[in-house]
């Protein structure tokens, strides 16, 4: 898997917990991942294609984290996970989406992203649009939490 994709990853998804939440989370090792479980009890997931690459990225948050979420940006306390809390994760997944392939696209890679796909949920499968299966996992701690990114692609 190409670095510069995972960096650039890495680096969308704190400044978009940066700026957007006020939330500061702080990377750990990569590891690879083995299985189709999130890690996290509220993912998005979105595909990634053009002539250069196929697959697809997702963020997993713990439910802790996707309420402190929600906290910071609606002022309102949120003790259960439903559309509503689904749906932002969904935006957040969106807002990483957009400013990764921003970056992406000064790097000279030109390439669409889907809709999310929203999951809910303790163990629900997360299936990256990868043939070689091949899915890495970037934790992300936090003062309430985990956050999860995970890329997988095809070269």
């Amino acid at each position: 898997m190409k670095a510069e994709f995972v960096e650039t990853f890495i680096d969308a998804i704190t400044d978009v917990f940066s700026t957007m939440i006020g939330l500061d989370i702080s990377p750990e090792k990569m590891i690879a991942k083995d299985n189709h479980f999130a890690l996290g009890e509220v993912s998005g997931i979105i595909a990634m294609t053009s002539n250069q690459i196929r697959g697809s990225f997702s963020i997993s948050l713990q439910a802790s984290v996707v309420f402190e979420c929600t906290e910071r940006l609606f002022g309102e306390k949120s003790e259960q996970l439903d559309s509503e809390t689904a749906d932002l994760v969904g935006e957040l997944t969106n807002m990483v989406a957009g400013v990764a392939k921003a970056t992406l696209e000064t790097k000279g890679y030109d390439f669409g992203m889907a809709t999310p796909n929203m999951l809910l949920g303790e163990s629900h499968i997360l299936n990256h649009q990868t043939e070689s299966r091949s899915v890495v996992v970037i934790p992300f701690t936090c003062d309430v939490g985990m956050v999860y990114l995970e890329i997988g692609l095809d070269d």
